[in-house]
C-alpha cells in the first residue's frame, strides 16, 4: 500500500480516550500503550490478563483510565502460529490505536466504538490527528484489516488473529479503504502533530468512503 495514497484517502485518524486522561496527555504530549501504564504503576502482570471492565491506575499521583477488553472473546478468534490467548492480550496492550477516517469522522468501526462507550455512559473524548503530521513525527505506522480487539464469527468461521496482523504500509496488501485500524508499537508523540479535540457525540453517522 502506498503511504501517500493512504494519507490522501484517510487524512485523519481518531483516538478515543477517557476524559480522566486529558491532563496526562496534555502534560506529556504523548499517548502510551496500556502496557506502559501497568509497568509504571508496578502492575506489569496485568498486561497479560483480559480486562472484563475498565481499570484505573495511579502513576506518580496521576490517575489513568484504561478501557476494558470485554469484546475480545477467545471463542471468536482463530489464533495463528501457536500464539496463546495470553500472548495475544499482551501483544494488544503494547500498541496505541487509531481509527482511520476523513475530516467528517472515523470509519464505521470507529463510529460503532464511540457509540458503544456512549451507551455505557463513559465520559470520553476524541483526538482527531492529521495523518500526515502524525506519520511524519511517529515512524512506522502499522495497518490492520481487522478490528483487533473485537473479533466476530462469520458463517461459523472464527476471525483470524496473529502477532503480525499489524503491517507496515509496504507489507499491507490492499487499498487504503481496507484499513480498519492504524496502530503504533509503544508510545506516540503528539508534539508537532495537528490535533483537535472532540466529543464523541459529534460522530454519530458512518463516514466511510471507497
Amino acid at each position: 500500500m502506498d503511504i501517500e495514497k493512504y494519507i490522501q484517502t484517510r487524512p485523519v485518524v481518531y483516538h478515543l480516550t477517557d476524559r480522566l486522561n486529558l491532563e496526562q496527555i496534555q502534560d506529556t504530549s504523548m499517548l502510551f500503550p496500556t502496557a506502559t501504564f501497568y509497568e509504571e504503576a508496578g502492575l506489569p502482570h496485568k498486561s497479560r490478563c483480559l480486562r472484563h471492565d475498565s481499570d484505573v491506575v495511579s502513576i506518580n499521583g496521576v490517575k489513568v483510565h484504561i478501557r476494558d477488553q470485554a469484546p475480545l472473546h477467545a471463542g471468536h478468534m482463530s489464533l495463528c502460529h501457536n500464539t496463546t490467548y495470553t500472548e495475544f492480550i499482551e501483544f494488544l496492550n503494547q500498541h496505541v490505536y487509531f481509527w482511520p477516517g476523513t475530516c467528517a469522522g472515523p470509519n464505521d468501526y470507529g463510529i460503532r466504538h464511540f457509540a458503544h462507550y456512549r451507551k455505557r455512559k463513559e465520559d470520553s473524548v476524541v483526538l482527531a490527528c492529521d495523518s500526515a503530521s502524525l506519520f511524519q513525527v511517529n515512524t512506522e505506522p502499522r495497518f490492520s484489516r481487522y478490528n483487533s480487539g473485537s473479533p466476530r464469527c462469520s458463517g461459523g468461521k472464527r476471525s483470524p488473529r496473529c502477532l503480525d496482523m499489524f503491517r507496515l504500509a509496504d507489507d499491507f496488501v490492499g487499498t487504503p479503504s481496507k484499513v480498519v485500524e492504524v496502530t503504533f508499537r509503544d508510545a506516540v508523540q503528539l508534539s508537532d502533530v495537528n490535533v483537535s479535540w472532540h466529543n464523541p457525540e459529534e460522530f454519530t453517522h458512518t463516514t466511510d468512503t471507497k
